[in-house]
């Protein structure tokens, strides 16, 4: 198992959110800055509300990559198998 990806992820090679090339950081800071922002304009009350709907609508996005992520290594088994059998 020279290059075995179970390997690359258990030793955190691979599949990591900070090491991924797919992000891009510059939206991440300004999100922090406007984040920061609006803990300063808000109330209190409004604020919790604004944190209550981000943790939300986060983790309905996270469920939604992982079905993403599913279907597609669902695929790409049923693929490769296709492409044995012929």
């Amino acid at each position: 198992m020279k290059n075995s990806i179970i390997l690359q992820i258990f030793r955190g090679e691979r599949g990591r959110y900070d090491m991924s090339p797919f992000i891009d950081r510059e939206y991440r800071k300004q999100a922090d800055e406007i984040y920061e922002k609006l803990e300063k304009k808000l109330s209190k009350e409004d604020f919790n509300l604004f944190n209550d709907f981000i943790d939300k609508d986060g983790f309905a996005r996270c469920e939604e990559m992982d079905g993403y992520f599913l279907e597609g290594v669902k695929i790409g088994l049923r693929m490769g198998i296709e492409c044995m059998d012929e």
